[in-house]
């Protein structure tokens, strides 16, 4: 079966049309998500909690914290991070796995819908080997910018050598992240190719971005200037909560004398920081900032599961791109 004509917009739009045709099913991953986000970070939280509260009290009366009685709260501490880290990266692999299921197979898990079963462990796999290309990819970049650089030191360090050693460098330096940046969107359909063909699918993503990588790069450019117009959005909201649940505190930072005493500061601060207004809008501006979070993490997800789909011809691709056939679009960009 051919597939299906590549339309601009369904892979732009393709998170956004999921999440109108499923509102359900989308806001019970997001609640759960949030659910285990709590469940996560709130424990982790209450064992970092005591580490901190000992060192700001020591602040708080003018004096240095105690080695001792900070050592006391360390494997609290330790502990905290470890859930905190551990747990963090299970739970976005656990949301990652119930969010691609949706958009690839219109598929939510009845009841809960997070699962750790065969599609999380073939996803960390495709994370894992994102995160050593990464990793292999940078340390290239960063040995190829400082060599020309070292070589120029070593050759005498004369002006007309360190000035070319610097243009090479960042010649060099704009020719890698061109690289990553192509390899990244040939890559960019291998989570939503895993889940949705149910195989550890890294190099097929290749195929399934085949001639539309220079449309797959307007399409992100797209998503990336959304974000910013959803961001600056959300920015206005949490200044807006912030400025009026926070008069008395702007009010009470304008009346301290900058020669007070550091006690005092820290006593007017924590009693203003635990005012139940002030903690209401600090909670409204963090559930704003953590559902902005999860969206973007789909929306972002969006034109690589509409790639995998098509791929596939899909009959959920091919509905997406009904209507707008290839000439729609024109031939597409040149490709790297």
């Amino acid at each position: 079966m051919d597939k299906p004509a590549f339309s601009f917009a369904s892979a732009a739009f393709f998170s956004f049309k999921t999440l109108a045709r499923r509102p359900a099913a989308a806001f019970w991953i997001l609640l759960w998500q949030l659910i285990v986000y709590a469940l996560v970070f709130g424990p982790g939280l209450a064992l970092l909690w005591p580490f901190y509260d000992a060192l700001f009290a020591g602040l708080e009366n003018g004096r240095a914290p105690q080695e001792a009685a900070m050592l006391t709260h360390l494997p609290g501490l330790i502990g905290g991070i470890a859930i905190v880290v551990v747990g963090g990266l299970l739970a976005l692999l656990l949301a990652q796995g119930a969010w691609l299921r949706l958009l690839t197979r219109d598929e939510i898990a009845g009841g809960v819908p997070f699962r750790l079963g065969a599609d999380e462990l073939r996803l960390a796999g495709v994370n894992i080997l994102f995160l050593l290309l990464n990793f292999v990819f940078w340390g290239v970049l960063v040995a190829l910018v400082m060599l020309p650089n070292i070589a120029a030191q070593m050759g005498g360090g004369e002006t007309g050598a360190v000035v070319g050693g610097a243009a090479v460098s960042a010649l060099l330096g704009v020719a890698a992240l061109i690289i990553w940046i192509i390899l990244a969107l040939k890559l960019a359909a291998a989570p939503a190719m895993t889940v949705h063909q149910r195989r550890f699918r890294v190099f097929g993503s290749f195929a399934a971005t085949a001639r539309i990588t220079g449309w797959l790069f307007l399409v992100y450019l797209v998503l990336m200037v959304i974000w910013v117009a959803a961001y600056f959005l959300i920015s206005v909201i949490q200044n807006i909560v912030a400025l009026v649940v926070a008069a008395d505190l702007i009010g009470a930072l304008t009346a301290l004398d900058t020669d007070e005493d550091p006690a005092v500061v820290f006593s007017i601060l924590g009693e203003l920081f635990t005012q139940p207004g002030v903690l209401a809008a600090i909670g409204v501006i963090a559930l704003l900032q953590v559902i902005f979070q999860i969206l973007l993490e789909v929306v972002w997800h969006g034109p690589g599961a509409y790639a995998a789909l098509r791929h596939r011809a899909d009959p959920l691709a091919a509905a997406e791109s009904a209507g707008a056939p290839a000439a729609s679009v024109g031939a597409a960009p040149g490709e790297g």
